[in-house]
C-alpha cells in the first residue's frame, strides 16, 4: 500500500492514500490523478487515484474475459471458501474500514458501521447457503434422471453510486463471484479508497487474477465500459444510481439482449394514520429523511399525514428535528447526518427553497447552508471546510408541487395532509409511484385492513411496522441474487454424473501486514 503525507490533517484524519486501478491482478497507475477529498473537511486528501483510459478499460475487459474459463471451472466449494475468507478478513477489518467510510463519503458512523455489517453478513451468507442452491435433480422416469445447474453468464460490468458504495456493489458482487462470473466493477468516483480496500482483501482471500478488476474514474468511464457491451464482450450490468443513467443503461442493454440489474436513487414516503405509533413514526421519519445527508441516491422524504395526527406529529416532529446533531462524522461517533457529499450536491439543496416557496409551500424549518457565524449550537467540525446545511421541513405541499415530485439530496422533508387512506394512496400514486422507480414506502397504522389495502394497491412486499418497496428494477439481495448472475442448464443422463475430486484451494495468510489500513483513518484509543 503507497500512502503519502496529510500535512495537518493527517494526525486528525489519517494520510492519504495512493490508488490504483486493477487490472488483472495487477496495480496500475496512471498519467492522469484525481483527488478524493473529505466532504467534511475539504484540507483533507482521503486520495489520490488515477484516471481510467480507454486503454485501462479494455485491459479490463479483455482480462476478465480471459480468466472466465478458469474461474467458472473452479468447484463451486473452491470458490465459496474464498467468499468465506473474505467474508473473515472483513470482520477483520470492519473497525478500520467503517471510518475510512465516514471520511471518505462523510457517512454517520451508525449507518457506516451497519454497512460494513451488512456486507460481512452478506458474504457469509452466499459462502454458505448459496453452495446448496447450484443444482436439483428431477426425474419422470424411473431409468432417467434430468439435471439442472446453475452457469455463470460471463464477464460482467459493475457500475456503482456513492450510495452505499461497499455494500450495494457486493450485493452483486458476491453472488456474481459465487457463480463463476467475472467482474469490471467502476466504482463511485467519490468512494474510490473504500473500493481498492476490498479488492485488496479479495485478492489476499485467494480469489485469482482477472476475476476482479477495478478501473476508476468519472462519468465517462462507465460509458467507455458500456461500449462492451456492444462489442460482445460483457455478459451482464449491474448498476446502482440515479435513474437516468438507469435507463440508459437499460436501453443498452436490450438493444444487444443480456440482462441487467439496476438499483435506482429513491424517494422515501411515510404514511401516518390516526392510529400510529407517533414516537416510531417521528423517529423513522428523522432517520429517514435526515439520517443520509451524504447519500446522493437517498432523497429526502414526503410525510403524508391524516388530519387528526398532523398536528400533534408536526410540532414533535419539528422539535425533535431542532434537536438533531450535525458535524464531521470523522470527529463525532453520535451524529444524525454530517455533510453533502460534495459542491453541485449543495448548490443544488439550496436551490430548492426558492422554487418550493414559489409555489406556495410553507418552510417550517431551515436556514441554508451551515457556516460559522451560522450554525446549530451543537455542531462538530468546521462548517466553513464542509458542505454542511441546516435540515429542511416544508409544510402545506400539495400532491401537484415540484418538491413533492422530484427528489431531493439532502436532509429534507416534505408534509402533505390528507383525510383518509383513500386520500394518501391517491397521493402517493401521484407523487410518482407510478414510476418505473418506485419510492420506498412506509405505512404507521394498527389496522390490518389498511396493511393490506396498501399491499394491494400499492404493491409493497414487506409488512411489519411498515411497508417497503424496493426500488429498482431487478432483485439481486438474498437469494434472488443467485438468478440474477446465473442461468439454469439442462440435462438428462441415464446414469448418475460422476463423482469429480478436486484439490483444496490454497490458504493464503489473512493476517499479513499488507492488510494494515489503520494509516488511512484517525487513531481511536477505544478500538
Amino acid at each position: 500500500m503507497q500512502i503519502k503525507a496529510n500535512g495537518a490533517y493527517g494526525a486528525v484524519y489519517g494520510q492519504t492514500l495512493i490508488g490504483a486501478n486493477l487490472i488483472d491482478g495487477q496495480h496500475c497507475g496512471g498519467d492522469t490523478m484525481f483527488n478524493v477529498l473529505n466532504p467534511a473537511c475539504s484540507q483533507d486528501q482521503v486520495g489520490v487515484f488515477p484516471l481510467a483510459t480507454k486503454a485501462d478499460v479494455e485491459a479490463a475487459v479483455r482480462a476478465a474475459n480471459a480468466a472466465l474459463e478458469s474461474w467458472k471451472a473452479t468447484p463451486l466449494a473452491n470458490r465459496g471458501q474464498i467468499l468465506a475468507r473474505f467474508a473473515r478478513l472483513l470482520s477483520q477489518h470492519r473497525s478500520t474500514l467503517s471510518k475510512l467510510l465516514s471520511r471518505e463519503l462523510g457517512k454517520v458512523a451508525q449507518l457506516a458501521q451497519r454497512e460494513l455489517q451488512t456486507l460481512i453478513e452478506t458474504a457469509e451468507f452466499y459462502a454458505a447457503e448459496g453452495l446448496q442452491l447450484f443444482a436439483r435433480t428431477e426425474s419422470l422416469d424411473p431409468l432417467q434422471a434430468h439435471f439442472s445447474q446453475r452457469r455463470p453468464l460471463g464477464s460482467i460490468a459493475m457500475i456503482s453510486d456513492s450510495r452505499f458504495p461497499s455494500a450495494a456493489p457486493v450485493w452483486s458482487l458476491i453472488p456474481a463471484l459465487l457463480c463463476g462470473n467475472t467482474v469490471v466493477w467502476k466504482p463511485s468516483e467519490f468512494g474510490p479508497s473504500i473500493a481498492w480496500a476490498l479488492g485488496r482483501l479479495l485478492d489476499v482471500a485467494g480469489l485469482p487474477p482477472g476475476v476482479i478488476n477495478i478501473i476508476h474514474g468519472e462519468s465517462q468511464v462507465g460509458e467507455s465500459l458500456m461500449q462492451w457491451v456492444e462489442k460482445g464482450l460483457i455478459q451482464q450490468v449491474s448498476f446502482s444510481g440515479s435513474e437516468a443513467v438507469g435507463r440508459s443503461i437499460g436501453e443498452i442493454c436490450g438493444r444487444n439482449l443480456i440482462p441487467h440489474s439496476l438499483d435506482l436513487a429513491t424517494r422515501q414516503l411515510l404514511i401516518v394514520m390516526n392510529d400510529a405509533d407517533l414516537e416510531r413514526a417521528i423517529s423513522d421519519a428523522i432517520r429517514l429523511s435526515f439520517g443520509q445527508a451524504a447519500e446522493p441516491s437517498q432523497h429526502g422524504a414526503t410525510i403524508i399525514l391524516q388530519h387528526e395526527i398532523a398536528k400533534p406529529f408536526r410540532e414533535r416532529f419539528l422539535k425533535a428535528v431542532q434537536e438533531i446533531r450535525v458535524g464531521d462524522p470523522s470527529l463525532d461517533h453520535q451524529l444524525s447526518y454530517g455533510p453533502l457529499l460534495n459542491p453541485q450536491k449543495l448548490e443544488a439543496f439550496l436551490a430548492q427553497r426558492d422554487w418550493a416557496a414559489a409555489e406556495g409551500a410553507q418552510l417550517l424549518e431551515g436556514n441554508g447552508r451551515i457556516t460559522r457565524d451560522k450554525k446549530p449550537r451543537n455542531f462538530i467540525g468546521d462548517p466553513d471546510l464542509g458542505h454542511y446545511v441546516w435540515p429542511v421541513i416544508w409544510d402545506r405541499v400539495s400532491p401537484d408541487m415540484k418538491i413533492a415530485q422530484v427528489a431531493i439530496s439532502g436532509p429534507s422533508a416534505s408534509l402533505i395532509e390528507v383525510a383518509d387512506l383513500d386520500a394518501a394512496i391517491n397521493v402517493a400514486k401521484a407523487t410518482g409511484f407510478n414510476a418505473g422507480n418506485k419510492p420506498q414506502v412506509s405505512l404507521y397504522t394498527q389496522n390490518q385492513q389498511n396493511i393490506h389495502r396498501c399491499q394491494n394497491e400499492l404493491g409493497a412486499t414487506m409488512c411489519r411496522y411498515s411497508l417497503t418497496e424496493v426500488s429498482g428494477l431487478t432483485e439481486v439481495s438474498g437469494l434472488k441474487g443467485l438468478d440474477a448472475y446465473s442461468r439454469w442448464h439442462s440435462m438428462q443422463q441415464e446414469s448418475p454424473p460422476p463423482h469429480l475430486d478436486s484439490p483444496p484451494p490454497p490458504q493464503p495468510d489473512l493476517s499479513g501486514s499488507l492488510l494494515d489500513f489503520s494509516s488511512l483513518v484517525p487513531t481511536d484509543s477505544t478500538d
